[in-house]
C-alpha cells in the first residue's frame, strides 16, 4: 500500500516532525512518501523516508481564501490545495491537521480520498494564542469538527485530547506516543537549598513582558513569575530556568 503523508513543515524539525520520524523509523515495512510545505526544500531530500517538498508555507491571505471557498463564509479560490494534491498519488493518505494540513486533508475528502488524520496540536487552542488567526475561528469553527466525522481514522498526543474528541464531536480516536526503547535512568540528586524548574513552553516570548502577561494561555515570561512567586511563597530563591526543545 502506497501512503502519502503530508505535513505543513519541514520533516527536520523536532516536535511534530520527531514523533513522524520515531513511528517511521519502527515502520520500515510502510511505502511512505512524506509530503511537505517549508520555506525551503530539508537537506536530506534523498532520505530513506523520501522527502517531497512541495513549496512554501500558505500565506495567511491564501489559507483565509481556502478556508472562505469551503465554508462560503465569503469568497475564496481552493486552487492551490488542488494543486498541492494533485501532486500526491497513494492509496492512503496520512495528513497532520495543523493549518494547511486541514485545507488538505479537506480537499482529499471531497474528491473521495481515504483520509487517516493526525491531530498532534488542537488547531482550537493554538489558534486562539495568536492575534493572526483570530479572523479564523468561525471558519475553524465548520471546517474541522465535519473533516474529523469524514476521515477514516485520527490519532491524537494523549488520552485526554482523545476523550475530549470523543466526547466533543463524537468520533473514535487513539493516543499515539513517540516512541521509547527505554526509560533514561536518572543519577541527579535534587538540592535541598537550591529550586530547579523545568518547563515545557513556548520559549518564543521571553522577555516580551508586555505581550506574554496579557496572554490567557502561560508563555515562558509569565509561567517564570507565577513559579517565583510560589518559590518565594515557600522560602525559596529561584536561581536558574532553563527552556529547551530537544530534537531527535
Amino acid at each position: 500500500m502506497r501512503i502519502a503523508l503530508f505535513t505543513p513543515f519541514s520533516p527536520e524539525l523536532g516536535g511534530g516532525s520527531a514523533q513522524l520520524r520515531s513511528h517511521l523509523r519502527y515502520l520500515p515495512e510502510l511505502h511512505v512518501q512524506w509530503y511537505y510545505l517549508a520555506n525551503q526544500p530539508a537537506a536530506d531530500s534523498n532520505s530513506q523516508h523520501k522527502y517531497k517538498w512541495l513549496g512554501p508555507r500558505f500565506t495567511t491571505a491564501e489559507l483565509l481564501s481556502d478556508l472562505s471557498a469551503r465554508t462560503g463564509f465569503f469568497p475564496g479560490s481552493k486552487s492551490r490545495v488542488r494543486n498541492l494534491v494533485a501532486q500526491m498519488d497513494a492509496d492512503l493518505y496520512w495528513v497532520v491537521g495543523h493549518y494547511e494540513g486541514i485545507s488538505v486533508a479537506s480537499e482529499l475528502i471531497a474528491q473521495g480520498k481515504k483520509v487517516h488524520l493526525t491531530v498532534h496540536d488542537d488547531p482550537f487552542g493554538t489558534w486562539i494564542r495568536s492575534q493572526r488567526y483570530a479572523m479564523f475561528r468561525p471558519l475553524l469553527h465548520k471546517t474541522f469538527p465535519r473533516l474529523l466525522r469524514a476521515v477514516q481514522s485520527i490519532d491524537v498526543t494523549s488520552w485526554g485530547m482523545r476523550n475530549l474528541y470523543r466526547e466533543k464531536y463524537g468520533v473514535k480516536c487513539f493516543a499515539l506516543y513517540l516512541h521509547v526503547p527505554a526509560l533514561p535512568q536518572l543519577t541527579a540528586s535534587p538540592n535541598p537549598s537550591h529550586l530547579t524548574i523545568g518547563h515545557i513552553v513556548p520559549a518564543f516570548c521571553v522577555g516580551q513582558q508586555e505581550t506574554c502577561s496579557t496572554r490567557k494561555t502561560p508563555t515562558a515570561h509569565h509561567s517564570y513569575r507565577l513559579f517565583a512567586g510560589n518559590a518565594r511563597h515557600c522560602g525559596s530563591r529561584p536561581r536558574d530556568l532553563c527552556l529547551a526543545q530537544r530534537f531527535d
